[in-house]
Order: structure tokens, then sequence, then C-alpha cells
């Protein structure tokens, strides 16, 4: 079930897809919002999501709000409202990019390790 609120608490416009049948086998399915609806919550500024699953007889309940079989609890996701159809984030339509610097922060332990290595047996090769 995936639900949908104007605010975080999902008191304000909440639209609800109600427990699917259509799921398939890797989870997934699709739900969109009716007209109507999408104009009762196109008026507010964010639009806050939660996706709740359940098994199939319906006694392990899991909330996308409490991961981890609820040992923590996260805020509610929310998208930016506009109609201008302009990013209002940090991002583009290819995506997220990483800087170079970040690629060698990952990869210099790797390499160093691999130095090592090559000369701890360059070493015993010369014994």
């Amino acid at each position: 079930m995936v639900e949908v609120a104007n605010d975080d608490a999902f008191s304000v416009n909440l639209r609800s897809s109600g427990w699917r049948s259509d799921v398939n086998i890797r989870g997934q399915a699709t739900w969109t919002l009716s007209n109507a609806d999408w104009s009762d919550v196109k008026d507010g500024s964010r639009l806050y999501y939660r996706a709740t699953t359940r098994s199939s007889g319906g006694g392990n309940i899991r909330s996308s709000l409490a991961p981890a079989a609820g040992m923590y609890s996260v805020d509610p996701p929310y998208a930016v409202i506009n109609e201008s159809g302009i990013c209002e984030c940090a991002c583009n339509a290819q995506g997220a990019t990483g800087s170079p610097q970040v690629a060698w922060v990952m990869l210099t332990p790797l390499l160093l390790a691999f130095i090592w290595r090559w000369q701890l047996r360059k070493k015993r090769n010369t014994n």
C-alpha cells in the first residue's frame, strides 16, 4: 500500500492506493493518483509518501518509515510539488554524479594494499 499526503503526519489530503493485489514477483506494482486526487494534493508544497507491505497471510506488516523490522524510524520522504517542471533540487535529469576526488578516496586504500602485497611477494622471491 502506498500513501501520499501534504504533511508528514499524513493527515492533510491523505490518499491511499489501498492494499494492492497486482504486485509482481519482484515486489513491484504501479499506482497513479486520479486527476481528482492530484488536484487536491497539488495545492500543497510537498507530497509526503510512505509504503506499507504485508505478507500474503496479512500477519507480517512493515512500514517504510520503520526500516529494519522497526528497529528505528525515519522521517517520511517527500517530493516538492511545482507546476513549472523545473527541478527544485541539487540534481539533474542525468542523476547525481560523483566527483573524481571521491573515486580516488575510495580507490586509494585498494591501490595501497595492492602495492604492499606486491612488495611482500617481491621480498619473498628475492630471499
